[in-house]
């Protein structure tokens, strides 16, 4: 006999108490770890009787859980949900699970809550086990509801937009027929270019709105390609310039810069908006800084002014739709609150990220982080695949 593999029964005894003690030691952590589920657990047996259930499942169901572990779950549980129970048992004799089902459970004939139930049959020992597990869904139905809600009103602004562009379309075509009319210093020409003037800003609304709508619908595609971003800002500078009388535009842009994929249509159209904000908040003039460097594994502008800046507290809030910060002095700075969402849900569709950093008389800063970490070929690839998700 080989005398290491001899055992003691001193020895196998130790080993034997180790193995229950390493046993008790995992039942109890799965103890816990049921107990500390968000969701009312509930085990059975083959005849519906209550095997085992947790503290939320008590608090759920408005039980005492040593008045019902032997019992059958009719006998314990409101009649509500033994009838969702009941369905739950069919379900599983049918498939062998059940996923998500709907129940309603009112308590005190007041407060309904809005649960989820999942059931699975168990048979591990040859013993057939149900567990039942109930998660409370009224957060999950209420988020619904209201995203229901903000499509809904999307689609509405978009129709309603829609529907006003073309008689506005109508009106400006009219106005600058109108003006060809009268010589320049008739009392009519004065009307007629006011006229002219807010249909302008109506339709620059309109398009804000439908660019909102577009963005939060996901319909928002950039088209890509490989840009050189520094010559984007360049041009649009450039063009920003040629009405701009109180302000001096300047780039500063790293030599060399890795050209970033993207739609520079849309980037454009996001220098265009925070240059312009730029411009608006500084009405005492001076200078208005946009620089180009590399970060990381990205290519970083910032728009950098000196002009009211913003408070703290309003910082958090800029990117929201229709927000705008109330200052008493300066409260006839046009605008419309869309133009920072529009700008932030054109640089998320690029992978990109913006931020704003500022103080009340010191200026802002908002700056825009583009990657550029993968190559042209296998971004366009991705995000092919991606408009093509059957369940993107």
């Amino acid at each position: 006999m080989d005398n290491n593999t001899t055992h003691t029964p001193d020895k196998a005894e130790s080993e034997i108490r180790a193995l229950r003690e390493e046993l008790e030691t995992q039942k109890a952590l799965w103890r816990e770890l049921v107990e500390s589920v968000p969701a009312g657990v509930m085990v059975l047996d083959s005849k519906g009787v209550i095997l085992q259930l947790n503290r939320n499942a008590t608090g759920m169901f408005d039980i005492e859980a040593r008045n019902c572990v032997g019992r059958h779950y009719s006998e314990v549980v409101p009649r509500d949900v033994g009838e969702a129970f009941d369905k739950a048992l069919a379900g599983i004799s049918r498939n062998g699970y059940v996923i998500n089902m709907p129940l309603r459970h009112w308590v005190d004939k007041a407060i309904e809550i809005n649960l989820g139930l999942n059931a699975t049959l168990f048979d591990a020992d040859g013993k057939p086990k149900v567990v039942i597990v109930c998660h409370d869904r009224t957060a999950v139905t209420e988020l619904e509801r209201l995203r229901t809600l903000d499509i809904q009103k999307t689609e509405s602004v978009s129709r309603a937009a829609h529907e006003l562009k073309n008689p506005l379309s109508a009106i400006k075509a009219y106005c600058e027929v109108l003006a060809e009319m009268y010589d320049p210093d008739d009392t009519e020409t004065g009307f007629v270019k006011g006229v002219n003037e807010e249909t302008d800003h109506t339709l620059r609304l309109l398009a804000e709105l439908l660019n909102v709508s577009t963005i939060e619908s996901g319909q928002l595609k950039p088209s890509l390609d490989e840009i050189d971003l520094a010559d984007v800002v360049r041009n649009t500078l450039y063009s920003i310039d040629m009405t701009n009388t109180k302000h001096r535009l300047v780039l500063r842009s790293e030599q060399d810069m890795q050209p970033i994929v993207g739609d520079a249509l849309m980037l454009r159209e996001v220098i265009t908006n925070l240059v312009s904000n730029a411009i608006r908040y500084s009405p005492d003039g001076g200078d208005i800084i946009v620089q180009i460097r590399r970060e990381g594994r990205g290519v970083r502008f910032d728009v950098i002014d000196h002009g009211l800046g913003i408070s703290k507290e309003h910082l958090a809030n800029i990117f929201e739709k229709f927000y705008r910060v109330y200052n008493p002095e300066h409260n006839d700075i046009p605008g419309s609150g869309l133009g920072l969402a529009i700008v932030k849900g054109m640089v998320e569709a690029h992978r990109g990220s913006i931020t704003a950093e500022s103080a009340p008389g010191e200026g802002s800063k908002f700056s825009v982080l583009l990657p550029v970490s993968r190559a042209f070929d296998e971004f366009a690839r991705e995000q092919s695949a991606m408009e093509h998700q059957p369940f993107a």
